[in-house]
């Protein structure tokens, strides 16, 4: 990572709970996935300087947080399910617990270009009619 690189975190999302990692650091945090786990979750990063964070997308209980950070100022980074495990495949992981995958999703955050397209809010209502819950 160079210097021009924000440093990065990466979130694995599950229904009742967040795993944390930060790239090239060994903070590591597990809070729970409400509004006051995104509050502990938002100030240890902001303590970490940390500006951009990686989260895979599970099929919504990944909105929550996501909105939460946005509000806050970070820089979020919604990964598909596929970027996550080609960029595990290409660096020859396989083990697989939450914290791991907190771990990869923060690494592969740093190394990728998000799009210059900021965060459009008008298609929420669009992605909840075609997600299948």
């Amino acid at each position: 990572m160079n210097n021009n690189t924000p440093l990065t975190a990466g979130i694995d999302t599950a229904k009742d709970k967040l795993d944390l990692a930060v790239h090239s650091s060994p903070l590591r945090l597990t809070v729970e996935s409400r509004p006051a786990g995104y509050r502990k979750l938002a100030a240890e990063l902001q303590r970490a300087d940390v500006r951009r964070v990686g989260i895979e997308a599970t099929g919504g209980y990944e909105r929550g947080v996501i909105n939460h950070l946005r509000a806050e100022g970070f820089e979020v980074v919604l990964l598909q399910p596929l970027q996550v495990k080609a960029f595990a495949k290409l660096h020859l992981r396989r083990a697989k617990t939450d914290a791991l995958d907190a771990a990869l999703i923060a690494a592969c955050t740093a190394l990728i270009d998000p799009h210059d397209t900021a965060h459009d809010p008008r298609i929420q209502p669009i992605a909840d009619a075609l997600t299948f819950v």
